[in-house]
């Protein structure tokens, strides 16, 4: 009896239950990646091509809780495996935000910036939407336990929130420049807020890293 029990137990641990939530998580990063992809040419948006590459490192990011549960789940140091996860989100991040700011800092010193043209109706939709993905991202993962907060799990989920803030800002953006109320080449400034977002979300998840050794 207490056999079955104990194997009853192992089977239904919180990392194996926490296992469909992440996967979910991931599978709604990749269809933010789609829709903005679409959104980016229908749009002409830099912003939010720009975007693709931010929310491609998401889709990745999701990745790093589920391989910890995995890993966790065969016996695995769960300390050793949120440590070497968060330093790999921190690096991607890096990675990611330099390019993606040095292309929009390019782009703006270029001659040709006043010419960008942007659809502000177009982002305004693939925008919005993106952000309710993230609504429901945000709602999977505050799903967890406490307890089970590991330094991959606090990555990803203020990851989302910031793509959240970011996507809440991205549909106004497309309001004032469809009303004229911006010019076009605005969305390249916003390109570039993005890069440099990223990078300071990697500092503050490398301080995180740092306080806990």
């Amino acid at each position: 009896m207490n056999i079955t029990m104990s194997a009853d137990h192992a089977h239904d641990t919180p990392n194996n239950r926490h296992i469909p939530i992440y996967t979910y998580v991931w599978l709604l990063s990749l269809g933010i990646v789609s829709l903005e992809l679409a959104g980016s040419w229908f749009s002409g948006s830099r912003a939010l091509l720009a975007d693709v590459g931010h929310v491609l490192s998401d889709t990745l990011l999701a990745l790093v809780p589920l391989t910890a549960a995995l890993f966790m789940r065969a016996g695995v140091s769960k300390k050793r495996v949120a440590f070497l996860a968060s330093l790999a989100a921190v690096a991607l991040l890096v990675y990611v935000g330099l390019h993606v700011g040095g292309e929009a800092w390019e782009a703006l010193m270029g001659e040709a910036h006043h010419e960008h043209e942007v659809n502000g109706l177009m982002l305004f939709a693939f925008s919005g939407a993106a952000a309710i993905m993230n609504v429901f991202q945000h709602r999977l993962l505050s799903r967890i336990d406490p307890e089970h907060h590991h330094g991959a799990h606090k990555g990803l989920h203020f990851h989302v929130l910031m793509d959240l803030v970011k996507n809440l800002v991205l549909p106004v953006l497309g309001l004032l420049i469809a009303f004229e109320l911006l010019p076009d080449h605005a969305d390249l400034w916003a390109a570039l807020a993005i890069g440099g977002l990223l990078i300071v979300r990697a500092i503050i998840l490398l301080v995180g890293i740092l306080k806990r050794r």
